[in-house]
Protein backbone atom coordinates (compact mmCIF):
# COMPACT_ATOMS: atom_id res chain seq x y z
CA UNK A 1 0.00 0.00 0.00
CA UNK A 2 2.87 2.44 0.54
CA UNK A 3 4.49 1.67 -3.01
CA UNK A 4 1.00 2.38 -4.42
CA UNK A 5 0.36 5.73 -2.81
CA UNK A 6 3.94 7.56 -4.44
CA UNK A 7 2.87 5.75 -8.02
CA UNK A 8 -0.59 6.69 -8.09
CA UNK A 9 0.67 10.38 -7.18
CA UNK A 10 3.06 10.38 -9.90
CA UNK A 11 0.66 8.62 -12.37
CA UNK A 12 -2.03 11.07 -11.13
CA UNK A 13 0.71 14.21 -12.09
CA UNK A 14 1.69 12.47 -15.11
CA UNK A 15 -1.77 12.63 -16.45
CA UNK A 16 -2.74 16.26 -15.08
CA UNK A 17 0.08 17.96 -16.91
CA UNK A 18 -0.36 15.68 -19.98
CA UNK A 19 -4.37 16.99 -19.83
CA UNK A 20 -2.76 20.60 -19.63
CA UNK A 21 0.22 20.06 -22.04
CA UNK A 22 -0.93 21.96 -25.24
CA UNK A 23 0.67 20.86 -29.03
CA UNK A 24 1.98 23.27 -31.15
CA UNK A 25 0.28 25.79 -33.03
CA UNK A 26 -0.37 24.44 -36.29
CA UNK A 27 1.51 25.72 -38.78
CA UNK A 28 -0.07 28.30 -41.41
CA UNK A 29 -0.76 27.80 -44.72
CA UNK A 30 3.66 29.03 -45.98
CA UNK A 31 2.43 30.21 -49.32
CA UNK A 32 -0.65 32.44 -47.88
CA UNK A 33 1.74 33.74 -44.62
CA UNK A 34 4.90 34.15 -47.33
CA UNK A 35 2.56 36.21 -50.00
CA UNK A 36 1.50 38.51 -46.80
CA UNK A 37 4.73 39.24 -45.27
CA UNK A 38 5.84 40.08 -48.98
CA UNK A 39 3.11 42.75 -49.81
CA UNK A 40 3.67 43.98 -45.99
CA UNK A 41 7.01 44.43 -46.74
CA UNK A 42 6.52 45.94 -50.55
CA UNK A 43 3.94 48.44 -48.94
CA UNK A 44 6.77 49.46 -46.11
CA UNK A 45 10.03 49.99 -49.03
CA UNK A 46 6.66 51.71 -51.01
CA UNK A 47 6.52 54.36 -47.94
CA UNK A 48 10.15 54.71 -46.98
CA UNK A 49 10.78 55.35 -50.50
CA UNK A 50 8.37 58.05 -50.66
CA UNK A 51 9.59 59.31 -47.46
CA UNK A 52 13.03 59.33 -48.92
CA UNK A 53 11.91 61.36 -51.97
CA UNK A 54 10.23 63.55 -49.63
CA UNK A 55 13.45 64.25 -47.95
CA UNK A 56 15.51 64.31 -50.54
CA UNK A 57 13.58 67.58 -52.57
CA UNK A 58 13.37 69.22 -49.27
CA UNK A 59 17.19 69.17 -48.40
CA UNK A 60 18.16 69.82 -52.33
CA UNK A 61 15.37 72.68 -52.15
CA UNK A 62 17.18 74.11 -48.83
CA UNK A 63 20.21 74.95 -51.46
CA UNK A 64 17.75 77.44 -53.24
CA UNK A 65 16.46 78.96 -49.83
CA UNK A 66 19.46 79.86 -48.88
CA UNK A 67 20.79 81.40 -52.22
CA UNK A 68 17.50 83.97 -51.93
CA UNK A 69 17.93 84.29 -48.19
CA UNK A 70 22.11 85.11 -49.22
CA UNK A 71 20.22 87.56 -52.44
CA UNK A 72 17.64 89.15 -49.43
CA UNK A 73 21.04 90.39 -47.45
CA UNK A 74 22.86 91.86 -50.68
CA UNK A 75 19.80 93.65 -51.72
CA UNK A 76 19.25 94.88 -47.88
CA UNK A 77 22.62 96.22 -47.67
CA UNK A 78 22.38 97.64 -51.11
CA UNK A 79 19.27 99.40 -50.57
CA UNK A 80 20.99 100.96 -47.04
CA UNK A 81 19.18 99.25 -44.64
CA UNK A 82 22.48 99.21 -42.39
CA UNK A 83 22.75 102.70 -42.40
CA UNK A 84 18.72 103.90 -42.52
CA UNK A 85 17.82 107.43 -41.09
CA UNK A 86 18.32 105.84 -38.07
CA UNK A 87 21.68 103.42 -38.04
CA UNK A 88 22.06 100.90 -35.72
CA UNK A 89 24.79 98.12 -35.08
CA UNK A 90 21.54 95.83 -34.47
CA UNK A 91 20.32 96.34 -38.31
CA UNK A 92 24.25 95.13 -39.29
CA UNK A 93 24.29 92.46 -37.09
CA UNK A 94 21.02 91.43 -38.15
CA UNK A 95 22.08 91.22 -41.60
CA UNK A 96 25.00 89.16 -40.53
CA UNK A 97 22.54 86.77 -38.47
CA UNK A 98 20.98 86.22 -42.16
CA UNK A 99 24.20 85.94 -43.82
CA UNK A 100 25.21 83.39 -41.71
CA UNK A 101 21.97 81.26 -41.65
CA UNK A 102 22.00 81.37 -45.18
CA UNK A 103 25.86 79.82 -44.81
CA UNK A 104 24.97 77.26 -42.31
CA UNK A 105 21.90 76.38 -44.37
CA UNK A 106 24.07 75.46 -47.22
CA UNK A 107 27.22 74.29 -45.21
CA UNK A 108 26.98 70.12 -45.35
CA UNK A 109 24.13 70.15 -48.08
CA UNK A 110 24.54 66.89 -49.87
CA UNK A 111 24.89 67.10 -53.94
CA UNK A 112 22.99 64.51 -56.12
CA UNK A 113 25.46 62.38 -58.40
CA UNK A 114 24.17 62.11 -62.03
CA UNK A 115 23.75 58.39 -61.18
CA UNK A 116 21.34 59.16 -57.77
CA UNK A 117 19.52 61.84 -59.68
CA UNK A 118 18.46 59.14 -62.09
CA UNK A 119 17.60 56.96 -59.98
CA UNK A 120 15.57 59.66 -57.69
CA UNK A 121 13.64 60.52 -61.34
CA UNK A 122 12.85 56.95 -61.38
CA UNK A 123 11.55 56.17 -58.24
CA UNK A 124 7.48 56.42 -57.70
CA UNK A 125 5.93 60.42 -56.55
Amino acid sequence: MRTLLPLALVVGTVLFLAARARGEDPVPDSGVALETRVELLAREVAYLRSREVRLTNYMVANGARADALESLVVELRNAGFASAANPSPTRERLLQGLTAMALSIKAGLPFLSQGEQALRASLPR
